[in-house]
């Protein structure tokens, strides 16, 4: 003869115990869930920003802003793509700089010993005329960049 059992318990007895405990449970899924979420969405931001700067720095390089610096300054390979660019940018209007100097006699006027032009390297092309320099004379510099932008620099160098 085969034969049927069966055991059962109260619906309440089963479900009790989990009934106060469903509102809190739920509350705290809901909340962690929001928690994971604002935290994906503050490291996208942490590396989405400096990114972002980055590009529209470059743009800017690129439509002929050459005095644009980025400002990632972070100590990994962001930063380190920041600090390049920067100094190829710095590099780009060095390269092109006109340097002109002059020998200045204790405001008795200005003399023209030349120009020198900056090589991508760092390195000056140009001829400089020396002659009839004497004590307390100054070499001043006037600087200009690529926008035309001038600086004068001086008193430089004093001759002994």
């Amino acid at each position: 003869m085969v034969g049927l059992l069966s055991v059962a318990l109260a619906s309440d007895y089963v479900i009790a115990p989990w009934a106060d405990a469903r509102l809190s449970l739920g509350s705290l899924t809901i909340l962690l869930r929001l928690m994971i979420i604002g935290l994906g969405l503050f490291i996208a931001r942490q590396i989405t920003q400096p990114l972002q700067d980055l590009v529209s720095t470059a743009e800017a390089v690129s439509a002929g802003d050459l005095e644009r610096r980025s400002k990632v300054h972070s100590r990994d390979e962001l930063g380190v793509l920041a600090r390049s660019f920067n100094s190829m940018t710095g590099q780009a209007i060095f390269g092109r700089a006109r340097v002109e100097l002059f020998v200045a006699n204790n405001g008795q006027g200005q003399r023209y010993l030349g120009a020198l032009s900056a090589n991508p390297d760092g390195s000056f092309n140009g001829t400089l005329t020396v002659i009839g320099l004497s004590p307390g004379m100054f070499i001043v510099a006037t600087a200009t960049d690529t926008t035309n932008n001038s600086s004068e620099f001086g008193p430089t160098v004093q001759i002994p």
